[in-house]
């Protein structure tokens, strides 16, 4: 099965930024066979629990269950931290990023005669992303001949956006990236402890 292909267009997306020093084909389809192999991975421990408890479909129940087992989470340190509250104005000083001067662009403006959609995306692949894992996750699925429910789904698509994010900013960190650093990166960042 090449599967792993489908993740071609992801991994050139987080390469896109980095400052290469081998062949991107090389690294782009060792990112792609990772990507692949994690969701493989994730689907066969959901699969032999679902084996053992007699049932067709993945819940949330099974997947809590191998989740115990195997810790199954994005790696990366960094979580949202809280902050003060307010702006500098909140605290009586003078803020130039709100002033008349420093307008910039309309991101909100439409109009709806030329366009079907209400507003421009501001920021981010992640519809993107979520179609290709979902393609490559309903095929690992069909392989098994199993279900998995919408929420479970979701769970694992957004690990895996997670995990994108995660690996495209430590990537663009390091400071030329070859095949082996590459290989270092994505042995850090597994999925399944």
């Amino acid at each position: 099965m090449e599967n792993y292909k489908l993740f071609h267009s992801i991994s050139k997306d987080i390469l896109k930024d980095c400052n290469k020093n081998d062949k991107s084909d090389k690294l782009i389809e060792c990112i792609s066979l990772w990507f692949d192999m994690q969701l493989f991975k994730i689907i066969s421990a959901l699969n032999i629990i679902c084996q053992k408890e007699k049932c067709k479909i993945i819940d949330k129940k099974i997947y809590d269950i191998v989740d115990k087992i195997l810790k199954i989470n994005c790696k990366c340190k960094k979580t949202m931290t809280g902050g003060r509250l307010g702006s500098a104005q909140y605290l009586g000083m003078n803020e130039t990023m709100y002033s008349e001067a420093n307008i910039g662009k309309d991101m909100q403006n439409f109009n709806i005669e030329e366009s079907d959609l209400i507003r421009q995306q501001v920021g981010g692949n992640s519809k993107k992303y979520e179609k290709i894992i979902m393609k490559v996750l309903n095929t690992h699925l069909r392989y098994f001949d199993i279900k998995m429910t919408k929420e479970v789904k979701d769970i694992i698509i957004y690990l895996l956006i997670k995990e994108i994010r995660c690996l495209k900013e430590e990537m663009v960190k390091s400071k030329g990236i070859n095949l082996k650093k590459v290989k270092s990166i994505l042995k850090k960042h597994s999925l399944i402890q």
